[in-house]
């Protein structure tokens, strides 16, 4: 906390400033007292230096102690001039960024306002203003962190000023003079703790002030704590005396004992039984629409279509009354250990009563909720989601258009959809529904650019995160990935149960690959300037430094957010996954079963032939593949003659199923039908995604193992000379019987697709 009343106050930072002292430079001479043994003398066709009864020209070297000196002198001029310029543009560019943020609205709380404000911050610095919002940017992002034992009313001491303070559980906090001779003014903003340290961010008359104070706690008991400030000294906190301490208190601001903690895993694992056996009692169903034609059924179908329908009420009837039952105990016994855990300050808890999306068998009338049918209700568990702080659990339907924009307003509302679900984003809520925020067709204006860089940082963040609370990977709701878009309970390891293309995958198990997103590895994502005409900018991609840096940025705030919570609480970790290669989903405390491949896989396999030219036989090749079982894992090493890429040689590379299998063939007389090949479509036209067919039947020899009537699953191979996080690599193995076929691809979408077959050693 800054001395109230210094002369810096809330929102004030000092600048230094140099002052360089030129002696015996002054006014660009040598004064005579700078070296004893050089004199000055004059001549009318210039002047000389004697030294010793000789004259040196002053275009010849000077002694190197006077040269080495003013090289320092003249360079740390010109470096001061160049960081005073560089700090004074980037203060401008800061200053013109800060009003146009201070602009927009961020409905919520003041933390939910700070947030908004920082990630418009973030989205419209650029480097040197990025630098000057370090500090700002590490305090926003360490809250909220708000301990129960600092929460309470305080009165804190300085050397001839006392303040009380209020912190809240929410974050804020108020500050008013008690008698104070340096200082009358109000403050108020939000508080928090990061380790060891208190962060304030203050402001007064409604402006925030960037550069927040950090503050070492020291001696802290429930009743009274220390502050080192900037300067050294200390201020003091004590407890008012008419308030108890946090381990007095009821209700929601006390931390909750852990006998009093819902255990939410055993939930997880009771919601999971239910939700299995969930039905309804609608018998809609039942009565399909028949044949409306003029002559009507007759009595026999008739007859036959009441007795399906009475079948199936009496089915429906018997799953509702079953399903009710066991939903009737469930909440039974659930709902008062609920009461209890949220009295008693259990945030994890009173997030699973309030926010619907978690579950759908919890009995929430008494709670006020997302899905409560009353506004008012929805808008006090909105607000109370808020004051929790747990960003993925936050219910935006408010703050966004789902569609229906007049096109002129269309910008303005799209940049308003990206910045509150990046509010979400930030916390590692990776589902989202991607039409209200995606940018696609040109960027002919500064907006434009600025909703498509913050649309492909999206994307790249989709695809690369190693972990999330909530994800969606597309546009398609028919992957089982889709499954983790909301912030649910129940929830299983999961593919998205077709085939995969390395990073892509097939469209809702359609028989062509996903195109649909950007995947930034590939190529620069680039728009037409509105600056200068016919030139381009990149927006994303490899070598896109501004995009690089801010996608690290924000892989870093996410793994901050999800570190944080899970330090606060591990019970957050319920609603925690992670990524298992690119497309494989497990939700914490969970194991995925894709790696214990079926035992037909292992053993030793031999090359024989390869090729990667669909237009020719496949050549005669040597080399040897191991496949093993290690525990729950299934490993491949290959060892080859030739191992460029992308069949480069390996050794222990994960193997695990895709969820997907190939699809069935249309065979004609020439072979494989281009657009209904085992591996789906490869297009007549061109080779639009690696490995075309080319032609009708193009080399039969290499598919020849597989049984047109058949499906295979795919197996990926996963490690860094296979399928990997930072590749664009395409590599994986289908088995035929005693022949394994391995396929691979550099690039997803162009370049060749290599195919090789190994033959079982018996």
């Amino acid at each position: 906390m800054r001395e109230i009343g210094s002369e810096h106050r809330w929102a004030h930072s000092r600048h230094a400033t140099c002052v360089i002292h030129q002696a015996g430079l002054a006014n660009g001479h040598i004064s005579h007292g700078t070296y004893p043994m050089l004199a000055l003398r004059s001549h009318d066709l210039g002047k000389t230096i004697e030294k010793k009864g000789t004259f040196l020209k002053l275009t010849q070297r000077l002694p190197w102690p006077f040269a080495l000196a003013a090289r320092i002198v003249c360079y740390s001029i010109a470096l001061a001039i160049i960081f005073y310029q560089l700090h004074g543009y980037a203060s401008f560019q800061l200053m013109q960024h800060t009003n146009e943020c201070r602009m927009h609205s961020y409905s919520g709380s003041p933390l939910t306002e700070v947030k908004g404000f920082d990630a418009c911050l973030a989205e419209k610095s650029g480097l040197l203003d990025r630098f000057l919002l370090t500090r700002f940017h590490k305090a926003v992002a360490a809250l909220p962190n708000a301990p129960s034992r600092f929460v309470g009313s305080w009165t804190s001491t300085q050397p001839h000023c006392t303040y009380r303070f209020t912190l809240a559980q929410t974050g804020e906090f108020e500050a008013d003079p008690i008698a104070c001779n340096i200082s009358s003014q109000h403050y108020s903003g939000l508080w928090g703790v990061d380790a060891d340290k208190m962060i304030w961010i203050a402001g007064v008359n409604g402006r925030l002030d960037l550069t927040p104070d950090v503050n070492p706690i020291e001696s802290a008991t429930d009743n009274s704590f220390i502050l080192v400030e900037q300067d050294g000294s200390r201020t003091k906190f004590v407890r008012d005396a008419s308030e108890p301490s946090a381990v007095g208190k009821d209700a929601s601001n006390a931390a909750p004992g852990k006998n009093m903690r819902l255990d939410v895993w055993k939930l997880r694992e009771e919601v999971a039984a239910l939700e299995a056996i969930e039905a309804t009692d609608n018998t809609d169903p039942c009565y399909p629409e028949t044949d409306d034609s003029a002559q009507g059924p007759t009595p026999k179908e008739t007859e036959e279509y009441e007795k399906k329908a009475a079948a199936c009420v009496e089915k429906t009837q018997n799953s509702y009354a079953a399903y009710r039952k066991a939903w009737e105990a469930f909440n039974a016994k659930w709902l008062p250990l609920f009461r209890e855990a949220i009295q008693h300050g259990d945030q994890v808890a009173e997030v699973i009563m309030r926010q619907c999306e978690t579950t759908s068998v919890l009995d929430r009338h008494a709670f006020e909720t997302t899905c409560d049918e009353d506004s008012a209700r929805r808008s006090l568990a909105r607000k109370r989601l808020v004051e929790i702080g747990f960003l993925p659990a936050l219910d935006l339907s408010d703050e966004l258009n789902p569609g229906g924009l007049v096109p002129a307003d269309s910008p303005r509302q799209r940049e308003l959809n990206q910045l509150a679900v990046m509010k979400k984003f930030r916390g590692g809520a990776l589902g989202f529904n991607h039409m209200l925020v995606d940018f696609t067709g040109n960027a002919g204006t500064d907006g434009e650019l600025a909703l498509a860089r913050r649309w492909a940082l999206m994307e790249a963040i989709s695809q690369d995160a190693p972990r999330a609370f909530t994800f969606i990977a597309g546009y398609t709701d028919t992957w089982n990935t889709d499954a983790f878009a909301t912030l649910r309970l129940n929830r299983k390891p999961t593919t998205p149960g077709y085939m995969t293309w390395g990073p892509a995958m097939y469209y809702g198990g359609g028989k062509a690959p996903y195109t649909g997103p950007r995947y930034w590895r590939l190529s620069p994502e680039e728009f037409y300037s509105s600056h200068d005409v016919g030139s381009k900018v990149a927006v994303a991609g490899r070598g896109v430094v501004d995009f690089e840096q801010s996608r690290t940025q924000l892989l870093a705030e996410i793994e901050s957010y999800i570190h944080r919570y899970l330090t606060q609480d591990p019970r957050w970790g319920v609603f925690l996954i992670r990524r298992i290669g690119f497309h494989e989903w497990v939700p914490e405390g969970m194991a995925s079963q894709t790696g214990q491949l079926d035992p037909s896989w292992e053993g030793n396999w031999i090359l024989e032939k390869e090729g990667a030219d669909w237009a020719r036989p496949l050549s005669p090749a040597s080399g040897h593949a191991q496949i093993r079982r290690q525990g729950d894992r299934t490993l491949i090493s290959m060892a080859t003659d030739h191992h460029e890429e992308p069949l480069q040689d390996v050794e222990d590379c994960e193997l695990r199923y895709s969820g997907g299998s190939t699809y069935l063939p249309k065979v004609e007389a020439q072979g494989q039908d281009l657009g209904e090949t085992l591996l789906g479509d490869f297009y007549a036209n061109g080779p639009t995604r690696a490995g075309s067919f080319l032609a009708v039947g193009a080399n039969r020899e290499a598919v020849a193992p597989f049984d047109p009537q058949m499906r295979y699953r795919q197996v990926l191979m996963q490690c860094g000379k296979a399928e990997a996080p930072d590749a664009t690599r395409v590599r994986f193995l289908l088995l035929a019987g005693d022949t394994l076929v391995e396929f691979a691809a550099a690039r997803p979408f162009d370049g060749t697709l290599a195919v090789r077959h190994y033959r079982r050693e018996h």
